[in-house]
């Protein structure tokens, strides 16, 4: 997907994220994060050090560059480093054929650690999403209106079977956090998947109230933790509505009514 394309990839209507309920965690009060979100309007935004798939934000590194592009980029950084372009280009290649010098100049790693990323989906209905983000289907899925911001600026993520390349030389980086951020493997597609970057550091994201339009509650959520949930809401001056989901009685999915 190219940076034109992301420009134009507007958002469905409305963005869901499952959610396991916040309890139990050392020195924290019980649903402190349900009610940060639901209070105080705030969204976290993780690292992808911490994701679940350890493909995911990490494209191949191609060390490849015609001369043209390794004199383009040593232009860049010759002056600072009071040496000329062609010694610039030199002193590139003899790092970037050591492969531990290539992985310490690159520190892909680490460019990452700092990055946040929240995910998305534009679907509340699937059964491997409420079983591995919402505790089994105890947890909830919260509904938002993503034609509000900031929820109008997340970007569509892109499945393959191949991993995508970054090319260290490539002149053009306009399309720098699509091919690094926006692309995972195809066995994820069933999630459906839309991300907010920030791409200078991991934390909250914050929303207007009005941006949460419901909370649909999962077939196993505990009568406790749903009592929970409307006292916090209770607390609210923007209303939010209740749903829940219910096993379909032929097919393997659920389906979501008000509750």
């Amino acid at each position: 997907m190219t940076g034109e394309e992301l420009a134009t990839d507007s958002p469905p209507a409305n963005l869901y994220k499952y959610r396991t309920f916040d309890k139990g965690r050392a020195n924290a009060a019980p649903y402190e994060r349900d009610r940060s979100i639901i209070i105080d309007g705030r969204l976290w935004a993780g690292t992808p050090l911490e994701f679940n798939d350890p493909f995911d934000c990490f494209a191949v590194i191609d060390f490849e560059g015609t001369q043209e592009e390794k004199e383009a980029w040593a232009a860049a950084c010759a002056p600072a480093l009071g040496i000329s372009v062609a010694e610039a280009v030199t002193m590139v290649e003899t790092a970037l054929a050591i492969p531990e010098a290539r992985a310490e100049f690159l520190e892909w790693r680490s460019n990452l650690a700092s990055v946040g990323v929240l995910s998305l989906t534009e679907r509340p209905d699937d059964m491997l999403m409420w079983a591995h983000y919402a505790n089994s289907h105890k947890g909830y899925c919260l509904e938002f209106d993503a034609t509000i911001l900031p929820l109008s600026l997340a970007y569509r993520v892109a499945y393959a079977k191949q991993r995508p390349t970054f090319r260290i030389f490539d002149p053009d980086r306009n399309d720098l956090i699509a091919r690094t951020l926006l692309h995972k493997a195809d066995f994820w597609a069933h999630e459906c998947e839309w991300r907010m970057v920030h791409p200078i550091a991991f934390g909250p994201i914050e929303f207007p109230p009005q941006a949460l339009k419901a909370i649909i509650l999962g077939v196993g959520t505990l009568q406790a933790d749903e009592d929970e949930l409307r006292a916090i809401v209770a607390e609210r001056a923007a209303p939010v509505a209740f749903k829940r989901t219910r096993l379909n009685e032929q097919n393997y999915r659920v389906d979501i009514e008000d509750a």
